[in-house]
């Protein structure tokens, strides 16, 4: 019940713009520290992740969240945080070669986000709250390869505030399953448009 990865990002950029006063966008790169973990900006871990689905794993360098009023998912908000191990999403864009792009895109019913369980959208969860969490690995013309879909689990929402969203994941796709927790700081004034980059 996903669209394709890159038509899912374009139409969410190409959304926003009329809704920009609703529109709560949140980017910012980590920082590596001396044990290789990477942090947010309040110095928590933006992502912490285990497991893989397919072979493809993700250790994030960066990411970036947003909370956007829902224009098309049967809800009232939704919220989307992307990670990925290229650096500078905000400034560049998602789409850089052979780079590995987890979404967690988020439906809810509530007219603002609040703290809950957002199990994955499948044939029993078609109506929010419900989540979907593509894992990809795009190649060397920034396609996805494949455009991995969740087939079931959750992403819990844990708090929510005006500097950072947090919560965990335990996700389950047709070849593997990872988990882990993420710490997205809302500090990006927009993110960049969509184009392949290095």
């Amino acid at each position: 019940m996903h669209l394709p990865l890159s038509s899912r990002f374009t139409v969410s950029i190409a959304t926003a713009i009329p809704v920009l006063a609703l529109l709560t966008f949140a980017c910012g790169p980590g920082s590596t520290t001396s044990s290789g973990a990477t942090t947010n900006g309040d110095g928590g871990p933006l992502l912490a992740l285990t497991g893989s689905a397919g072979g493809v794993s993700l250790t994030a360098v960066d990411g970036y969240a947003r909370i956007t009023a829902d224009t098309g998912g049967g809800g009232k908000t939704r919220f989307s945080a992307i990670f990925s191990d290229k650096a500078n999403l905000c400034s560049s864009g998602i789409f850089h070669q052979n780079g590995t792009v987890l979404n967690l895109d988020l439906q809810s019913p509530d007219a603002t986000l609040v703290p809950g369980v957002f199990p994955i959208n499948d044939s029993t969860h078609s109506t929010p709250p419900y989540s979907d969490a593509p894992l990809v690995k795009l190649d060397g013309a920034c396609k996805a390869s494949p455009d991995r879909g969740a087939k079931s689990g959750s992403v819990t929402i844990a708090t929510v505030s005006s500097t950072a969203v947090t919560g965990s994941f335990d996700i389950t796709y047709p070849d593997g399953n990872v988990k882990g927790t993420f710490n997205v700081p809302l500090s990006c004034p927009s993110p960049a448009a969509n184009t392949c980059m290095p």
